[in-house]
Order: structure tokens, then C-alpha cells, then sequence
């Protein structure tokens, strides 16, 4: 017997009872009544009363019985609701999901080739020099390059690879300070290419001394180690 045709015969018989415990009590309360029915003997009156006493108290059960069956038929049509056989997954991939992938897929599209090398930039961005690398590099420039005045730096710099920071070199009253301003300043600077400011600064000062100067390759070397560095 399905759920429904037990709902329904307790329906039915909760029906029923209801209405023979009618009956019931109003034979009950003409039992009570000696003075119509004087015929009727205590013992007669007794057995009615305690009939219509037990009918009404079972219609009363199986009426309790009716609501205690819905209640758990409730709670159960909520916990098969609930079955997790039946919900939806959530974005999980199988084996087979994959299966189709072939090796060309597996090339990074333009846009994660544009996000990979923003990312780079941003490390090179944040990305400092080793101490010792600076070390050399500022003691270099000190000894090889042209910062004496703010004009003698910026004449460097009608070099096409650093042209585009010409205007913007920081100016400084002395040659210490010239020096740890250009390379604060170029150190984080790009070009289209990605190519770093201050190797390319440093490879057209060492191109631009006498191939016997010793300062030639000494900044070409710090350009190298800088260049792999950035």
C-alpha cells in the first residue's frame, strides 16, 4: 500500500468515527435522560455510556493517528528531497571532460600571453637590485659616466634606446646624487620591447668610450649581469 492510498483509508475511517461518536454521544445523552426513557436500566445506561465513551475516544485515536502520519510523511518527503543523488552538480570536471583536449589547446591563448606579461612587468616593477650589483653599478657610473652637470647626463640621452626618458631625467646639485637618481629612476623603466632603461642606458655610455678604455667593458659587464638580473 502506497502512501497515498494509506492517507487515504485513514481519512475514511477517521470520517466515520467522527460520526458514529456523534451517534454515540447523543445516545450518551439520552441515556442520561432517565425521564424519557424510563425503561431503560442502570445497567443498559452503563454499557451506552461506556460505548459511546470508546467510540468517540477512538474516533479521537485514529484522528491523532491521521495528523502523527502527515507529520512523519512530511518529514520524509523532506529528507528525500534532500537526496544527494539528485542535486546538481557543481562544476566538476570528469576525466572525460578533458579527453578532447588536444596539444593545440594546450597553447596559451593571446589574452593569458597579455596577463603573464603584465605580470612580468609588474615584478620586474617591483623587483630591487642586488646590493652588490649596485655597489658596482654606482661606483662605475661614479668613475665612468658623464654626471658632472644635469646637461653633460641629459647629451647621453639623443641616443635613440634612451630617448624616451630624456625629459624626464631627475635634476641634482651634485654628481653622488645624479648618479643614484638616474639609476632609481631607469631601473623600473621599459620599452615597447620590454627591454630595461638602465641596460640600455648603460650600454650606450660603455658604446660611447674608446674601445681601449677600460670603462668600456667594465659598464658593458655590469649591463650583462643587470640584464639578467631584470
Amino acid at each position: 500500500m502506497n502512501k497515498l492510498k494509506l492517507r487515504q483509508t485513514l481519512i475514511s475511517l477517521t470520517i466515520a468515527f467522527l460520526l458514529i461518536a456523534v451517534l454515540a454521544a447523543i445516545l450518551f445523552v439520552i441515556t442520561l435522560q432517565v425521564q424519557i426513557f424510563p425503561g431503560f436500566t442502570p445497567t443498559a445506561r452503563a454499557i451506552l455510556s461506556i460505548l459511546g465513551a470508546a467510540i468517540i475516544g477512538a474516533a479521537g485515536f485514529f484522528s491523532g493517528l491521521k495528523d502523527t502520519f502527515d507529520f512523519v510523511l512530511n518529514i520524509l518527503d523532506g529528507i528525500l528531497s534532500k537526496d544527494p543523488r539528485k542535486e546538481p552538480l557543481e562544476d566538476h570536471k570528469t576525466v572525460s571532460d578533458f579527453e578532447h583536449l588536444s596539444e593545440d589547446e594546450n597553447v596559451p591563448s593571446q589574452g593569458n600571453i597579455v596577463g603573464s606579461r603584465y605580470i612580468h612587468d609588474l615584478e620586474k616593477e617591483w623587483s630591487g637590485i642586488s646590493t652588490n650589483l649596485h655597489s658596482q653599478l654606482r661606483n662605475a657610473l661614479l668613475d665612468c659616466g658623464p654626471f658632472a652637470t644635469d646637461r653633460e647626463l641629459q647629451a647621453v640621452f639623443v641616443d635613440k634606446r634612451v630617448s624616451p626618458w630624456r625629459t624626464r631625467l631627475p635634476q641634482a646639485d651634485n654628481m653622488v646624487a645624479r648618479v643614484e637618481n638616474v639609476i632609481d629612476f631607469l631601473h623600473n623603466q621599459h620599452n615597447d620591447l620590454v627591454e630595461n632603461a638602465l641596460v640600455l642606458f648603460l650600454y650606450v655610455l660603455s658604446e660611447r668610450l674608446d674601445p681601449n678604455d677600460a670603462c668600456r667593458q667594465r659598464l658593458a659587464n655590469i649591463a650583462k649581469e643587470l640584464e639578467r638580473e631584470t
